[in-house]
């Protein structure tokens, strides 16, 4: 008997472990910030589209060797 019950508790004690990895993940998933679509009624500034753009452009090229200079 008692080991019956040595084993129904090894049992209940990994589905406990179980349910703790299961509730750890879900609680890690829930404290991402949520993105939310801004309401309508919220302004959306406009962004000035009359400033042309500037590519910027390396001065130099050097293939092979990683950027930053630390090769």
């Amino acid at each position: 008997k008692i080991d019956g019950l040595t084993q129904t508790t090894k049992e209940l004690n990994e589905e406990i472990e179980r349910l703790k990895a299961a509730l750890a993940e879900q609680s890690v998933k829930t404290t991402k910030p949520q993105w939310r679509p801004v309401p309508a009624t919220v302004p959306v500034t406009q962004r000035e589209n009359n400033k042309p753009r500037t590519t910027l452009k390396p001065s130099n090229v050097q293939f092979g060797t990683k950027p930053g200079g630390a090769s």
